[in-house]
């Protein structure tokens, strides 16, 4: 079975897949990435994602713009 065609991974045994612990570190990440709508990348795969989607996807400024 293929997780994402994207990735290509194949899994022959779930329950051996499924026990791997993960570093906390990168569970808060995508956590973090999860709860904001955010891609889980660098600054260039996020741009990638903008110029393929037509729209942004980073967090814009907080408040009224100066005059």
């Amino acid at each position: 079975m293929y997780i994402c065609g994207i990735l290509s991974i194949t899994i022959d045994d779930w329950d051996k897949y499924l026990d791997i612990t993960e570093e906390e570190g990168i569970l808060n990440r995508i956590r973090e990435c999860t709860s904001t709508v955010r891609p889980a990348g660098d600054e260039t795969f996020a741009t990638r994602l903008e110029e393929l989607l037509g729209r942004t996807l980073r967090p814009k400024t907080i408040g009224r713009p100066r005059k």
